[in-house]
């Protein structure tokens, strides 16, 4: 679970305007476990967010001075991972274009859900 965490931590830094902060967050919840990366200073454009999380696909780049190297596997390994943990569990995204490159956010999300055991000892056989 490690390397998907990673995988949208390391695409949100990447993709992030130059000098803008990005926002990790992981939360217990009443039902599994909330995972969150927000990035600002770019944006999926609206063509291109049906084909990101595909293996082999990347999004257009939205700043021609910055491109950055890839090989479009990252997302579409991650969601696998992500579902490999849970089946009802999935990768999702939003992505809005602000008035400058730098006003532009995207924010990464998924949600766990984890089932807690209560651990019993077993009494049998202590004398």
């Amino acid at each position: 679970m490690w390397i998907a965490m990673y995988n949208i931590l390391d695409n949100a830094v990447k993709y992030s305007a130059p000098y803008t902060d990005v926002a990790v967050s992981c939360v217990g919840t009443d039902s599994g476990l909330h995972f969150e990366v927000l990035n600002r200073g770019g944006y999926i454009p609206h063509e291109d967010r049906g084909k990101i999380l595909a293996l082999y696909s990347r999004g257009r780049q939205q700043d021609p001075l910055n491109r950055r190297l890839g090989t479009g596997i990252g997302l579409a390994i991650t969601e696998r991972i992500i579902k490999a943990h849970h089946p009802d569990a999935q990768l999702d995204y939003r992505s809005k274009k602000g008035v400058s490159l730098s006003d532009a956010e995207t924010r990464f999300w998924f949600d766990l859900p984890l089932q807690v055991q209560a651990i019993r000892k077993d009494r049998r056989g202590a004398g």
